[in-house]
């Protein structure tokens, strides 16, 4: 039941006023979780944005990264062969020639996997 109204207030009046308020109040507070909804939303959005700039940002650091060590690693493996080469040729020794055979076979195999990377980039 509605309480009376004030003296001197219209009874349709404040039978309206009555039954504003409470449609007044709901739709303020649907307009604020509207509000933050689209903020939630766009927080939501600026984060995405930032997610993909590090990742970006990342894939090209591991990428530099990855060319370094296959570098460093290329150098190794030549590094390798030649003394491989040289000990095999100063013993003569058969298992010091497969080992330089080996070797030198690692580091064409290198060779040919890093051309195929650096053509596909």
């Amino acid at each position: 039941m509605i309480a009376p109204p004030p003296p001197g207030t219209s009874t349709a009046l404040y039978q309206w006023a009555v039954l504003l308020v409470p449609v007044a109040g709901f739709s303020w507070l649907s307009l604020q979780k509207y509000i933050a909804d689209v903020k939630k939303k766009k927080d939501s959005e600026e984060v995405k944005i930032a997610l993909h700039e590090t990742n970006t940002q990342t894939a090209e650091k591991m990428g530099e990264i990855h060319t370094l060590v296959n570098s460093e690693r290329g150098i190794l493996l030549e590094m390798y062969a030649s003394a491989m080469e040289v000990n095999a040729k100063l013993t003569n020794d058969p298992q010091a020639l497969t080992a330089a055979k080996v070797a030198r076979a690692m580091v064409d195999d290198h060779k040919r996997k890093q051309a195929n990377v650096d053509s596909n980039k």
